[in-house]
């Protein structure tokens, strides 16, 4: 599965992040079910339907996941080590990974 190739990835990444069009909820709770131990980001849908979920450890959850709401014209929120949100617009999806790279950048 996809997520047993990120376990398997070493050194263990600072997060985890998959984009799929078709994606559905059972796809996202078999990877927030597999990948606990990891920052996730798992984006699904296309247009202006999909979903965007975080979940993960710390105070990075929910700004990392308002910051991609902002990206990708989405509305949510979360608590604690989940943040769902739906989102709009995948135009600017190209940018999310850079986003999370330099939101958990270590800043030297």
């Amino acid at each position: 599965s996809e997520a047993k190739e990120k376990k398997l990835l070493e050194p263990k990444p600072s997060y985890v992040y998959f984009y799929r069009r078709e994606g559905d909820n059972d796809y996202i709770s078999v990877l927030t079910k597999e990948l606990t131990d990891y920052l996730l980001i798992v984006i699904v849908g296309e247009g202006t339907t999909g979903q965007l979920v975080i979940s993960g450890q710390g105070e990075v959850v929910v700004n990392l996941g308002k910051k991609l709401c902002e990206l990708l014209e989405g509305k949510g929120g979360g608590k604690g080590s989940r943040f769902n949100a739906k989102i709009s617009s995948f135009k600017s999806l190209s940018k999310v990974e850079e986003t999370i790279q330099s939101f958990i950048a270590p800043t030297s």
